[in-house]
């Protein structure tokens, strides 16, 4: 699941613990404009990234999907999506999805997962692995 640094961050700490992903709909569907489902599942880890093919910066473990209006986020929701506010998180999905979109969506609540493999990256963006495990196993 690819998050911008900032985020994924938040998720580091704990002080992120849900995400929003806008709906989609298949065009080719009968009667046309059927939603399709979530991509991602409750139950199920997936790598935190911070762009496509990435590598993971940390796992996390979806516990629930649910569609939502994107417009009705609440106070608590802002909170756990890592923000200050609806209004401070409505800012940066209008940045993303653009200043008209405010329909459906998916909330995923999810948990960072522990790692035991490897230890936890001192800033996001750092790469994990053979050296990583060096370096923090003294």
């Amino acid at each position: 699941m690819i998050f911008a640094p900032d985020l994924a961050a938040k998720i580091s700490l704990g002080e992120k613990t849900q995400t929003r992903r806008p709906t989609k709909r298949d065009p080719n569907s009968d009667p046309p404009g059927r939603m399709l489902p979530c991509r991602y599942a409750a139950g199920r880890t997936y790598a935190v990234q911070l762009s496509r093919g990435g590598m993971a910066v940390d796992r996390i473990r979806v516990l629930s999907v649910e569609r939502v209006i994107t417009h009705e986020i609440s106070r608590e929701d802002a909170i756990a999506e890592g923000f200050a506010s609806p209004d401070e998180f409505m800012a940066r999905w209008k940045a993303l999805y653009g200043p008209s979109w405010s329909g459906d969506c998916w909330r995923i609540e999810f948990r960072l997962e522990p790692t035991s493999a490897t230890p936890t990256a001192t800033a996001v963006g750092s790469q994990k692995g053979p050296a990583a495990v060096r370096e923090g196993s003294t």
